[in-house]
């Protein structure tokens, strides 16, 4: 970790736009509830199935998400089990949850109960947030990072 990849921001920041979007955009993303009348992942799973049907020797090895507006694009990689061919293939288009563009009426439903920055309002989300989040593996964990670091200092 180094001070040139510390960001602090207020309510008040305006620089970093791209970066505010993509914490806003998670933000809003942790929302997500499926209220659709069709379940947008019962739909992809059933595609999904019907691919694995029709071509019984593939399996999925990857896959990409791409917003744009209001819906959601998931492209699926599927190779070939005995020839390691692959192939994408671009699954139905979904609704996006929240829907393209942050809004403080969705932001309403946050424990905040508001945008996290104002000047933010009717900017599109992050198109790729989930690519990026699988790119940059947040989670949990029980290890601490710092762990050896702490065995060092201890008396």
């Amino acid at each position: 970790m180094s001070a040139e990849n510390i960001n602090f921001y207020s309510s008040n920041t305006t620089a970093n736009l791209e970066e505010r979007i993509r914490i806003q955009t998670l933000t809003l993303k942790s929302l997500e509830t499926s209220s659709a009348e069709e379940d947008p992942k019962a739909m992809l799973i059933a595609q999904i199935t019907s691919y694995i049907k029709l071509k019984p020797d593939s399996y999925v090895a990857g896959s990409t998400t791409k917003c744009e507006n209001d819906s959601c694009v998931i492209k699926v990689k599927f190779c070939d089990s005995s020839t390691e061919a692959c192939e994408d293939v671009s699954l139905n288009p979904i609704p996006r949850p929240g829907g393209g563009l942050i809004t403080s009426r969705e932001a309403q439903r946050t424990s905040s109960g508001q945008l996290l920055w104002s000047d933010l309002e009717g900017k599109p989300k992050q198109t790729t947030i989930d690519t990026w989040l699988k790119k940059n593996n947040y989670g949990c964990t029980v290890d601490s990072p710092f762990v050896e670091d702490a065995k060092k200092v201890s008396p």
